[in-house]
């Protein structure tokens, strides 16, 4: 988001490289956006529709129809939700410091890598936070998916997800 004060001055040119260091460095070193992406909204919290669960678990016959037509399937939605939090940090190069550095290169533009490292690495440390308290272990299937007539891998794969 941009700031909302009239002191701050956005620089496009920094929000350029606070999205190049995103896209190529930081995806290198830290799984934490893989694990749990960021997502940006302009909403601090709001309702999504999704579908149900159920109507994937159900095979439905293709092909077309004596009359040329083709089934019609209705999903039902359900409902998610999402509460958001702004993060950031924030850094100031003094007048003295941006003139002594000028002939060499932008003081400004070089805080901009260690300020977007320092909150992926706090985001790397909420995820693995919420990882770490879910416990990885095994969760054995009721019915071995090999039989098809009785296996629920998907609601296998749930519970573990749940569990997770």
């Amino acid at each position: 988001m941009r700031p909302e004060s009239t002191s701050v001055t956005f620089r496009d040119d920094i929000a350029a490289l606070v999205q190049e260091y995103l896209d190529k460095s930081a995806r290198k070193k830290l799984i934490g956006r893989r694990v749990a992406p960021i997502f940006r909204h302009p909403e601090m919290s709001g309702g999504y529709p999704i579908f149900r669960r159920d109507g994937f678990k159900k095979r439905t016959d293709d092909t077309r129809t004596v009359e040329g037509g083709y089934r019609n399937l209705v999903f039902e939605f359900g409902k998610g939700t999402f509460d958001t939090e702004d993060r950031g940090l924030e850094s100031s190069v003094d007048q003295r410091t941006r003139k002594r550095f000028k002939r060499l290169f932008d003081a400004e533009v070089a805080t901009v890598n260690p300020l977007v490292y320092q909150i992926l690495l706090n985001h790397e440390y909420r995820v693995a936070q919420l990882m770490s308290g879910a416990g990885f272990t095994n969760h054995n299937v009721d019915t071995a998916w090999s039989t098809a007539a009785s296996a629920t891998p998907l609601d296998d794969l749930q519970t573990g997800i749940d569990a997770l």
